[in-house]
Formats: C-alpha cells, sequence, structure tokens
C-alpha cells in the first residue's frame, strides 16, 4: 500500500556552537499548531541534536501505521527528515536501493527519499520526480539539506541568521518563533503591485522564501544555498508540428497517469476551460470511475461557465459534480479565506478556489487541476495582445486606439463584457505605446497603474531588478518569466494555500518537469498564431473536446468581487479605515485610503476594487499577525 500525506513542516537547526538558541517544547508545538490544518490527523515533534527541532503534521489518508509518522529516523537513529510531498517514482528508486542491500521497513516514499538523502545527499534532488518541500539532517556530522521542488508546487520559507535556520511550509509559525518582526517595505510594494509577493521576498523583512528548484547546505557551520535546476528557454526543437503533437501527447498522459495512481477517492477539477477539460479527458481514459467538480455562480451569470464544464463531463462520461454557489457561501467563510492567508495574497481567485476544495474535500482527498498550461503554452489574454502588438500593423494599431476612445464613457473593469472590453483594450493600446520589457513589466504589475497607488511611500522599487527578470526580447522570454515569478508566486501559491485549508492534496499534471522542459523547447509559432492561443495543445487535444471549446476566448477564475464585498461590509472591522489606526501603522495614505471607501459606498470603484481588496487583505493579516 502506498503512503498519501498532505502534510505540513517545521524545523529549527542550530549549526554553529556560539550563540545557541533554544526554543522551549510548548513554543516549538504552538508554532506547529499553526500549520495543522495541512495535516489534522497526525502532530509530532522532536527535539534533537539538544537545541534542534523538527515538526510534522499529517493528513493519513492510507497507511496509517504509526512507523510512517514524522519526524521521520533512521533505523539507527542518525537521521532524520521532515517531508511534504511526494515522490512518483520512488518505486524505481526504491528498487535502485534495494539492489544496493538497503532495507525498507514502510511502504512509502519518505523512506525512499530518507535512504537517498544518506547516499547521495543534494545529489538525490536530481533523480526526483515529484512535488516536495523538505528538511534534512545528519546528527554526527552536522549535514543538514533543505530543499523545494523544481517547480515550486510546494512553497517553503526560512529565516536564516549566521548561528541558525528556520524553515517551515507556511510563513505564520516562522512569524509566531519570532520575537520582533517588521514589515519589509520592497515586500510591501511588491505586493501592492503583483497582489502576490514573489520570491525570495516575505512581507517580513529577514524571511525569505526558497526558489523553486532550490537548496540551502549546511556543513561544519558553512551555508551553500544554490539553484539545483532552474526553469529556462530550452534549445528549439527542430520536430515538425505532428511531431512535436504526438511528443506532447504522451508526456501529458504519463503525467496524468503517474498522478492517478491512489488508494483514495480521486477526481479532477474540471471548469470548463481547455486546460482541466485535457486534464480530465486523460485521466477518464485511465480511470473509469472518474469524478469532476466544478462551482458555479447562482446570481452572476458573467462568471459562470459550468455550462461548458458540463458539456465536457458529458463527452468524456465523468460522474460530475457542480457546486452551484450563492453569495452565503462567501459570507460564511469571509473570514476562513482571510485567515488562511500566511503572508498577504491578493489574487482573489482564491476566493473561488477556497470554495471549490472546500466542497471537493468533503468528496475527495486527491485532485488533478489544470494548473500551469497557460504559463507553458501561452493561454493568458496577455500572450495574445503581446502576439498582436509585434505582428499589427500601422493601421490596426490605430485602430486598437480608436476603439478604445469609443469605449470611454464605460467603466474599465472586470464586472461586464463591455467593461473588460474596454479594459483590455486599454491595456492593448497602453502597451503598443511601450518597449516590450516595460509593456511586460507594466502588464504583471497593475496594482502601478495610476489611482491604484494607496501606499504612503511612493513605489520606488525597480522590480526588473528585484526579481532579476531579463530583458524580454520575445514571447518565450516572457513565458519563462511568468514561469519563474507568476507561477509559483501566485497560481501555485494560491492553489497550496486554498487546498491545504481544507487538506486536500491538488496534483499539477501539466507541471511534470519533463512537460515543462518540453513545452519551453516549442518554438513560438507552435504555441500562438493569428487564430488561436495554446494552439499545439488545442490541436493534439480538439478530437477529444467538444468543439465549442477549441477556440473560446480565455477566461480566468473570477468572482464577483464587488458585490461580495458589499455582501461583507458590514463584517469589516471598522478600525481599518480609522484614520488613527492607519497613521499608527505609518504605510498607508489616509485620504487615499478614505476616497477608496467613498468610492465603494458610489459603487464607483471599477477595476480599483482590487485595490480595496488587496488592501482588506492585507489589514486582516496585519491584525492576525502584527498587532500586539
Amino acid at each position: 500500500m502506498r503512503k498519501k500525506l498532505v502534510c505540513g513542516i517545521l524545523g529549527y537547526i542550530n549549526f554553529t556552537e556560539t550563540n545557541v538558541k533554544s526554543i522551549e517544547d510548548e513554543a516549538f508545538k504552538t508554532a506547529l499548531n499553526l500549520i495543522q490544518h495541512r495535516g489534522p490527523d497526525n502532530q509530532n515533534f522532536k527535539r534533537f541534536a539538544k537545541n534542534n527541532l523538527f515538526g510534522h503534521t499529517r493528513l493519513s489518508i492510507i497507511d496509517t501505521d504509526s512507523r510512517s509518522n514524522q519526524p521521520f529516523f533512521s533505523e539507527e537513529g542518525r537521521y532524520i527528515l521532515i517531508f511534504n510531498g511526494e515522490i512518483y517514482n520512488f518505486h524505481d528508486l526504491k528498487n535502485e536501493l534495494i539492489n544496493d542491500g538497503i532495507q525498507f521497513k514502510t511502504s512509502g516514499d519518505t523512506e525512499v527519499l530518507l535512504n537517498l538523502l544518506i547516499k547521495y545527499k543534494s545529489d538525490a534532488l536530481h533523480k526526483l520526480d515529484g512535488f516536495f518541500a523538505f528538511g534534512f539532517h545528519d546528527l554526527e556530522s552536522g549535514y543538514s539539506l533543505i530543499a523545494r521542488d523544481r517547480i515550486g508546487i510546494k512553497p517553503l520559507y526560512y529565516k536564516l541568521t549566521e548561528n541558525d535556520i528556520c524553515f517551515a511550509s507556511e510563513l505564520t509559525p516562522i512569524s509566531k518563533l519570532q520575537s520582533e518582526k517588521e514589515i519589509d517595505q520592497e515586500a510591501l510594494e511588491l505586493f501592492f503591485s503583483l497582489t502576490y509577493i514573489p520570491a525570495p521576498f516575505t512581507i517580513l523583512k529577514g524571511v525569505n522564501k526558497l526558489f523553486p528548484g532550490e537548496c540551502i547546505e549546511i556543513q561544519n557551520g558553512k551555508v551553500e544555498q544554490k539553484r539545483y535546476y532552474e526553469i529556462n528557454q530550452k534549445e528549439i526543437s527542430k520536430d515538425d508540428f505532428e511531431t512535436s503533437k504526438g511528443k506532447l501527447k504522451n508526456l501529458l498522459t504519463n503525467s496524468v497517469m503517474n498522478r492517478l495512481v491512489s488508494d483514495v477517492d480521486l477526481g479532477c477539477f474540471l471548469s470548463g476551460g481547455i486546460d482541466s477539460s485535457i486534464i480530465s479527458t486523460l485521466a477518464r481514459e485511465h480511470k473509469t470511475d472518474l469524478n469532476t467538480y466544478s462551482i458555479g455562480f447562482e446570481n452572476a451569470n458573467y462568471f459562470d461557465e459550468t455550462h461548458f464544464a458540463d458539456a465536457v463531463a458529458k463527452k468524456i462520461g465523468s460522474h460530475h459534480t457542480v457546486f452551484k454557489l450563492k453569495d452565503a457561501d462567501f459570507i460564511d467563510d469571509f473570514e476562513q479565506i482571510m485567515h488562511s492567508f500566511d503572508e498577504p495574497f491578493g489574487d482573489s481567485s482564491a476566493i473561488a478556489v477556497n470554495l471549490l476544495s472546500k466542497y471537493t474535500s468533503q468528496e475527495v482527498k486527491v485532485s488533478l487541476s489544470g494548473d500551469g498550461a497557460d504559463e507553458l503554452f501561452a493561454g493568458y489574454n496577455k500572450y495574445r495582445a503581446e502576439f498582436l502588438i509585434r505582428n499589427l500593423s500601422l493601421s490596426k494599431k490605430i485602430a486598437a486606439s480608436t476603439g478604445n476612445a469609443l469605449l470611454k464613457p464605460f467603466p474599465a473593469s472586470r464586472t461586464s463584457k463591455i467593461s473588460n472590453l474596454k479594459r483590455k483594450l486599454g491595456k492593448l493600446n497602453q502597451g503598443i505605446q511601450t518597449p516590450p520589457t516595460e509593456r511586460y513589466i507594466n502588464w504583471i504589475s497593475n496594482g502601478r497603474q495610476a489611482g491604484f497607488d494607496i501606499l504612503k511611500r511612493p513605489f520606488t522599487i525597480d522590480i526588473q531588478k528585484a526579481l532579476s527578470i531579463p530583458d524580454i526580447k520575445c514571447l518565450n522570454d516572457q513565458l519563462i518569466s511568468d514561469q519563474n515569478i507568476v507561477l509559483s508566486g501566485d497560481m501555485l501559491k494560491k492553489v497550496d494555500l486554498m487546498s491545504m485549508a481544507h487538506a486536500l492534496e491538488v496534483r499539477t499534471p501539466f507541471l511534470d518537469h519533463k512537460v515543462v522542459e518540453f513545452a519551453n523547447s516549442l518554438p513560438e509559432h507552435f504555441k500562438i498564431n493569428k487564430n488561436q492561443n495554446k494552439h499545439i495543445l488545442i490541436e493534439t487535444f480538439k478530437n477529444e473536446l467538444p468543439k465549442e471549446l477549441w477556440n473560446r476566448p480565455k477566461k480566468g477564475f473570477e468572482v464577483p468581487l464587488q458585490f461580495w464585498i458589499n455582501s461583507v461590509w458590514e463584517k469589516i472591522d471598522p478600525k481599518f479605515f480609522d484614520k488613527h489606526y492607519i497613521n499608527q501603522q505609518n504605510l498607508f495614505d489616509t485620504n487615499k485610503i478614505q476616497t477608496l471607501q467613498e468610492e465603494r459606498a458610489s459603487k464607483n470603484l471599477g477595476d480599483r476594487i482590487y485595490v480595496l481588496w488587496n488592501y482588506l487583505v492585507f489589514q486582516y493579516w496585519y491584525a492576525t499577525n502584527m498587532s500586539n
């Protein structure tokens, strides 16, 4: 039987003999309790080498034998491991180790990972196929290794000093163990620019995120931080389109099959978009009793696309469930959602992912999703805009500008089709007038638009420098940057936070590193052309999909945010808009906050509703984590 874990980890290692800090057991346990939602069935921690501590929270799906609990020790007690994730190729790795004479006492991947690390140390990372975050320590030599998976599916936070390191699956337990906390001004600017805080930043000064594919090795008091894997542009394949379609189908099929291995009920998120439809289709080919899940909004037809999901489910023959959400669902869960954010996180589609995860977790313990395909195969509208700008004639660029002018009387927002069209034309027109790298940064940082800046100190951070964004010379450069920044910083963080809030394991077949590397070897015109985004993806699977999906416009996982904020307004603490409270924080312009509040009351916010949402998210986080 395989062991399946959804879990959280917390570790503290003192790697010098000087300035030894001791964390009391009760303090460590209290911090560990803050991530108990990630694994509510078992919680355990071990003190070792006097002042070092490893803690783990576990959700037992099968293989509930206590021998599989973590922290996990080697037979003789020399090595210790805490691990969050899953290694898909652990059977092959286990056989390799058995051939070397190693014996196993459990049936899961944790013991396999432990023995790989004992044998290979950081070189073991190159052998792993899966998603993970872990901490490993050798009690005899003092060697330690802390690592995050290649793509960044699982998060890992850390606070490193010259004497010790504290690391965890979420920021909250590290924050709890800190005696002093200070807002990082650069991270604050990034949050209000991007709506999330990408690696290596966190909202707290002195605490960082590991990059995807990054590890920290500690030996003899010396710390080495390195990237063992980087997402980058591969040599462009010379294969023709048909050959590439065949390779893509094989790679993605194998990835889905690996992620279907489960001894518990498993399903698929099915939004009705291309990506989740492809994953559900492939899953149904190899699982006869597949469950699929989607959500819709009873009172917001503009955002409800369940009819597309219904069409896919009918075509593939899945057992489909639509969770029809009422406004009361958001109202009831509002504070739970706010308290799920371990640091400010403003992507409002997290609301929908939270609700989908909540109801899906009542049916299954594992779900596959279509996350990652947009960043690999050019699915977003901004890639279409980039393609148009690079290929439009002068007359068509003038037409785009004229179209934007004609729509001037309408608000620019996502709240209706015509206002959304104006919003898109406005961004296209703005993009036409700026160089590629500046255009890219503008498009990922909506919060920098005029009137969106509510901070007391004006934006000063150089986003390109802070996030090491290379010059954008082509569409593939844009895709690689999004994979390195947006994917792990926004999309994957959102899925991890919201699914973990409900102890649901979400697997992402598009983000198998072999699929990622293949996508990054394809020429641009395989991904996007004048007629189609995600060209090769759609053409590879179009015969398996309903025709109405082939060329439907890309639509995000959006929610009726303004209506919902108005519906919970009475729940929101009035101190968040109190001038004295805001002045004490010394972070925001009180006049701009007052204007934002007045605009909400007059229902005249447009896209500034997202500024208000970010502000509320920050204030809830601050009240929970920073107030005395």
